[in-house]
């Protein structure tokens, strides 16, 4: 991560895994899974993880803007599936996020293919995205949670 225009990460932890093996966080990145692909070109390899307090430019589907103030949970991850199973990665990865909320007492739902939604609001997406770097071709899966966030930060439209 020497690249003085790539985005610096505040802290690196190095995991031991079959899976997530290296976690970056940031204070601040324009996007999670685009500083995800621009990092594969740059050694980046599966099992990275990128989390950031905030997003200045956060995406979702078909290229629109999510709102992604600080205290909502921003992040991304890298791996290696088979090409055909990208566009199903969002979908496997609801119900964990659901879940996870829920365990937290965020009692959320699924709502098809990739939102997030609580008390009828859309709090939550998941973007998968596939990106051949070289031969190789990987997914990066963002997952954006608006939760535990202050309202008044959010776009007027967007406010729940």
């Amino acid at each position: 991560m020497a690249d003085e225009s790539l985005p610096q990460p505040v802290a690196i932890e190095e995991r031991p895994g079959p899976i997530f093996r290296r976690l970056l966080r940031f204070d601040a990145v324009d996007s999670t899974n685009e500083v995800a692909k621009l990092l594969l070109g740059h050694g980046a390899d599966e099992g990275t993880i990128l989390v950031a307090k905030r997003q200045s430019a956060g995406k979702g589907r078909h290229g629109r803007a999510w709102a992604s103030p600080p205290g909502g949970l921003y992040l991304s991850f890298v791996v290696r599936p088979e090409p055909a199973y990208v566009a199903t990665l969002g979908l496997l990865l609801g119900m964990p996020v659901v879940k996870a909320l829920r365990h937290f007492g965020v009692f959320a739902s699924l709502k098809w293919p990739n939102d997030v939604v609580f008390m009828e609001k859309k709090i939550g997406g998941i973007l998968s995205e596939g990106v051949y770097r070289g031969d190789a071709f990987y997914a990066v899966i963002g997952v954006g949670v608006n939760t535990g966030i202050d309202l008044e930060r959010l776009p007027e439209d967007v406010r729940a």
